[in-house]
């Protein structure tokens, strides 16, 4: 049952999480991608910036909106699950730090130096979540450890971008003045513009993928919500190489399309579903 609170608490950051960015950890890649010239470091430096501040106050938007009575009208209406509110609250202040932890692995991405953003997203993040959840569950939190932990995690993993960014990217651009010109503007205009359509877009699946877990909060028991939650994370183990595998596959695929070499691409695709079946079926047939 604390599971199940916690799991569609969670969910429920992640889906604002997909407004509250705006797909600007996306478009900045785009556009630093374009502008990667040393002659665009200033104006570069001042349009992150800019966006890391827009981000900050979209994702402080639904906190307010929690804290000002949303949860407490949540708990009451939808998802009726004692401490449901209190938990919710602790949770959404995850949703700043997570917001600019993904548009700062953005930036970092859109530089080529995706090495920061690995490090804080894939290493960091989850071990300190687990280092903490450990630590706070062996002194005797028992679910507040998970949500504790959760929300310090990324807030770890958003100072260590931060400090990263300043020190490795832009040097000698801090100084500069945070005056923004027309032409700065129009840029980020036009950043939001395409940021906001590939969020819109993108977040369809991620929401729909959401969508069990908030309804099941509402028609069930959040014993059977933490019961199907679990379920989840142990059937999603089947995708894990195929996830890896991914990793490695996707860049290969791209070079032999761009070389035209179809015959090449026709052996990956078939060896690719071979490791796939091969690493995957222990663990359906486990499963099953």
């Amino acid at each position: 049952s604390a599971y199940g609170i916690f799991s569609l608490a969670r969910t429920l950051c992640e889906s604002i999480n997909i407004f509250t960015k705006a797909g600007f950890d996306v478009g900045i890649v785009r556009y630093l991608g374009e502008r990667h010239e040393s002659s665009h470091a200033a104006s570069n430096a001042r349009l992150v910036r800019i966006v890391l501040a827009t981000v900050l106050i979209l994702s402080v938007v639904p906190v307010v909106a929690i804290y000002a009575g949303g949860g407490a009208l949540l708990q009451e209406h939808v998802y009726k699950y004692p401490e449901f509110n209190l938990i919710l609250m602790v949770m959404m202040l995850s949703v700043p730090f997570m917001s600019l932890t993904q548009v700062l692995g953005g930036v970092f991405r859109g530089v080529l130096q995706i090495y920061h953003r690995v490090i804080a997203e894939l290493f960091l993040q989850p071990f300190m979540r687990l280092a903490i959840v450990a630590i706070l569950f062996l002194v005797g939190l028992r679910m507040w450890s998970v949500v504790a932990g959760t929300v310090m995690s990324f807030l770890i993993t958003t100072l260590y971008l931060l400090a990263k960014f300043r020190k490795t990217l832009f040097q000698g651009t801090y100084k500069s003045s945070m005056a923004i010109d027309h032409g700065l503007w129009n840029e980020l205009v036009a950043v939001g513009k395409y940021s906001m359509i590939i969020s819109l877009t993108g977040s369809v699946s991620v929401l729909l993928a959401r969508t069990d877990i908030i309804m099941l909060g509402y028609f069930t028991s959040a014993h059977e919500v933490g019961q199907y939650a679990v379920l989840q994370l142990l059937v999603g183990t089947i995708a894990i190489f195929n996830g890896a595998l991914n990793q490695a596959v996707a860049p290969m695929m791209a070079q032999f399309c761009k070389a035209g070499n179809h015959s090449e691409m026709r052996h990956m695709v078939h060896q690719h579903t071979r490791w796939v079946m091969i690493t995957t079926l222990p663990f359906f047939m486990i499963i099953a």
